[in-house]
């Protein structure tokens, strides 16, 4: 699998049709709430990946750059197809790896995936909220331990 940090416009629509089939057509988050203003190639606080196996786009992760060294991970997208092959372990490996100085890292795991991110390290933090009427908890992965 390869890692691309998007830098064109024609990258960014390839992470772009993922979400829309991960979260828009399967799970039915409306449109107006999983696209905003940092899905933009422009955006100087967010990054956004594209993850390649074969030179097909499977998978992709976007990242917001916080105040106080916090990085938040977010948008984590993995084609149906490609889903419990282990990909998503390697994924979030790559992205902390790309980020090597940040002291923290956060995200909003649906409720279904906390297994998952507890495997990865990261640690349940707060109560169950909803966002786009899917439950969430918040999760954070302390950095400081890798430097």
């Amino acid at each position: 699998m390869i890692l691309v940090h998007v830098s064109k416009q024609a990258e960014l629509m390839q992470c772009m049709n993922i979400r829309r089939r991960v979260f828009i057509e399967e799970q039915r988050v409306p449109e107006s709430e999983e696209i905003d203003n940092h899905d933009r190639i422009d955006d100087p606080s967010a990054d956004h990946f594209l993850f390649m196996l074969d030179d097909r786009p499977i998978s992709t992760v976007r990242c917001i750059k916080k105040a106080g060294n916090i990085l938040k991970i977010g948008r984590v997208a993995v084609l149906k197809e490609e889903r419990n092959k282990g990909l998503g372990r390697h994924m979030m490996d790559l992205i902390e790896a790309y980020y090597p100085t940040y002291a923290l890292f956060v995200l909003d795991a649906q409720t279904h995936a906390i297994p998952f991110y507890l495997k990865c390290g990261y640690e349940v933090s707060g109560e169950i909220f909803m966002d786009a009427g899917i439950p969430h908890r918040y999760m954070e992965k302390s950095n400081l331990q890798k430097r």
